[in-house]
């Protein structure tokens, strides 16, 4: 049980590096810079300080109320206001941040969540609509916001003096990455840890890598040289029918994968292949770029992989208590690959093989830098028009990203650790890796692609070559969604 641990034991201390640099690339580094420098293995903890703006603040006893998801959605940490303590030690972590923020702002918070993600942005346009300020902040679904932004839900978060954006406890990938004409009307911070839950990375069985005298990838990923070609010749040495008659995925099958994952992880694949549906153009405007010969190669480059029988399976099973969930085939040493959100690692505490984990691969080693992103669905900080003073819960939100930073990331990774005195540097790495590399594909990210990426998927899985008509036919829907978004900051 010990080795099974390796992976899990990195997070507590790279989360001790992660108030300083979580959110940003240092000054000598350019996001995606594939040479991890020395800084990147620095478990050093960041210099203790307190919040600045605590001196003269009182919000005499307001009660904050903040619409919310679900708090574990998809098996993901979302909740802002614990009801008690429970010595579960991120449930404590954050309610003991919020003892601290409560008691220095001299306010109360209370979290209303939404049963239903995909209508949290149309519930609160209903309201914004009718003039009703019940919620003074609304964590929405980055795939809903852009509707939300186009019709003037939100309010500019670089308006509000008490939230400080420019400060490393705000994510300033996504601040850079999402800003409308220099301004953004969202934003991302480890108050809520959704983000960090939902960043996808590439597990891989060690134990597995082992059995099969195989060189873990960790190396080639320090070397630039972690491709699609390297992960499909490990999975392919991998796949092994082990006295089944086919790949097939059944309650039955004891065949062995290369790779497993479910159909969400195709445009995370063509999005670390340096390729998106939607990028931001130098201008600061959101561009259309899946129209392009690169685009159409990443696509033809992945079919055959993802087309290759037992090499690759789409275990697109909604049941993970079932078998066939493409998580119990990797906890049961079935695949030696596996395309999840970082979540997992949790759910993966019980598993007795050793695994690690990696950056998605490039397409080639022409690429200049690995790209890693999060689940479109991730929850963004809002604060609708409606709230007459955002001075206030802007205040109170930029103190619990601060407080969060410093006290709830370290128990947040405490909690995929339970042999503390060991230590993996090769996953460290990796991590680091990851957490500089993530960006964001417009396009998936807002939804504007949402049937392309459907139809992409259906061709990758279908071996259907029809990539670029299927772009063309969407283009124009695509565009105008473009169009209405720029336009509503004008």
């Amino acid at each position: 049980m010990l080795k099974s641990k390796r992976l899990l034991t990195l997070l507590l201390a790279a989360a001790l590096a992660l108030s300083a640099a979580a959110c940003g690339s240092s000054d000598d580094k350019t996001p995606g810079d594939t040479t991890p420098q020395s800084s990147d293995t620095d478990t050093t903890a960041p210099e203790d300080k307190d919040y600045l703006y605590y001196d003269g603040a009182d919000l005499g006893g307001e009660t904050f109320t903040v619409f919310n998801l679900e708090k574990n959605l998809w098996d993901m940490i979302c909740l802002i206001q614990p009801d008690e303590l429970t010595g579960e030690i991120v449930n404590d972590a954050i309610y003991n941040r919020n003892v601290l923020v409560k008691q220095k702002l001299n306010c109360e918070i209370e979290e209303v969540n939404s049963p239903n993600y995909e209508q949290m942005s149309s519930e609160l346009g209903k309201l914004i609509l009718a003039d009703d300020d019940v919620y003074d902040a609304a964590y929405i679904p980055m795939s809903t916001i852009s509707t939300g932004v186009t019709e003037g839900y939100y309010q500019c978060l670089n308006d509000i003096d008490t939230i400080h954006l420019d400060e490393s406890w705000w994510d300033q990938v996504l601040l850079s990455s999402t800003e409308l004409n220099g301004r953004n009307y969202f934003a991302q911070s480890s108050a809520h840890l959704m983000g960090w839950d939902s960043l996808w990375c590439i597990f891989f069985n060690e134990d597995m890598m082992d059995d099969l005298k195989l060189e873990y990838p960790y190396q080639l990923v320090r070397d630039g040289k972690w491709t699609l070609d390297k992960m499909q010749e490990l999975s392919h040495a991998a796949a092994n029918l082990n006295g089944d008659e086919s790949f097939a995925n059944t309650d039955a099958s004891n065949c062995i994968y290369g790779c497993t994952t479910y159909d969400s992880m195709f445009p995370k694949l063509l999005f670390g292949f340096n390729v998106e549906f939607v990028k931001m153009g130098d201008s600061g405007v959101p561009e259309v770029s899946c129209n392009t010969d690169a685009f159409i190669n990443a696509c033809q480059k992945l079919m055959k992989f993802i087309s290759t029988e037992g090499d690759f399976l789409d275990a697109e099973v909604y049941d993970n208590t079932l078998k066939t969930h493409s998580q119990n085939i990797f906890a049961n040493n079935r695949t030696l690959f596996l395309g999840y959100e970082l979540k997992m690692a949790q759910i993966f505490r019980t598993m007795e093989s050793s695994f690690g984990i990696l950056p998605f691969p490039k397409l080639d080693e022409n690429q200049k830098s690995y790209r890693s992103t999060e689940v479109q669905h991730c929850a963004m900080f809002t604060i609708p028009v409606t709230n007459r003073n955002p001075e206030k819960v802007g205040l109170l939100f930029d103190a619990l990203s601060f407080e969060s930073d410093k006290s709830v990331l370290p128990s947040y990774f405490n909690v995929m650790v339970e042999q503390k005195g060991l230590r993996n540097d090769e996953s460290i790495e990796m991590l680091n890796i990851i957490k500089e590399t993530r960006s964001f594909d417009l396009g998936i990210a807002y939804s504007w692609t949402e049937g392309l990426e459907f139809d992409i998927n259906y061709s990758l899985l279908n071996g259907n070559d029809e990539f670029a008509s299927q772009i063309a036919a969407k283009l124009p829907k695509i565009q105008d969604k473009i169009d209405k978004f720029v336009n509503s900051d004008n």
